[in-house]
């Protein structure tokens, strides 16, 4: 299999378009399923938000450059913009969601970049934001 990178905008690395992994593939099917909007964080273009898209779930995106999201919004179709919410800007400080109103949260290949108390801080945060018994999902 070939792998294909997007360069980001903001140099942080690039954005992995292929096969999906397990914990995406796992995260997209749990978001299918959710009573409440799921959140990608470090999405860069979205990797699972049109996949749920598509399939009619509700999405929040985040990534630390704008622009990014921007791009994935224009790559919306029209009529499925509505369950897409932005959010541009750091997990560890920069962006808030109202606690208990996520149903999942996939966090991937984004904690390389940070320190072991930023991860729980991260982590606490997350935790924080979920519904009970919501879900996270981690890969790097």
């Amino acid at each position: 299999m070939e792998i294909k990178l997007v360069p980001t905008l903001n140099n942080m690395g690039w954005m992995i378009a292929q096969e999906l992994d397990t914990y995406t593939e796992a995260f997209i099917h749990y978001a299918l399923t959710a009573n409440k909007p799921v959140l990608e964080v470090g999405a860069a273009y979205g990797v699972a938000a049109p996949r749920i898209l598509q399939q009619g779930g509700r999405v929040i995106v985040n990534d630390l450059d704008g622009r990014h999201l921007e791009t994935l919004y224009q790559h919306t179709p029209p009529h499925l913009q509505p369950n897409l919410q932005l959010l541009a800007g750091s997990c560890v400080d920069e962006i808030e969601v109202e606690d208990g109103n996520l149903s999942a949260i996939l966090c991937g290949r984004v904690f390389h970049f940070f320190d072991t108390e930023t991860i729980a801080l991260c982590l606490a945060r997350f935790a924080r934001w979920l519904e009970p018994n919501g879900k996270n999902f981690h890969c790097c």
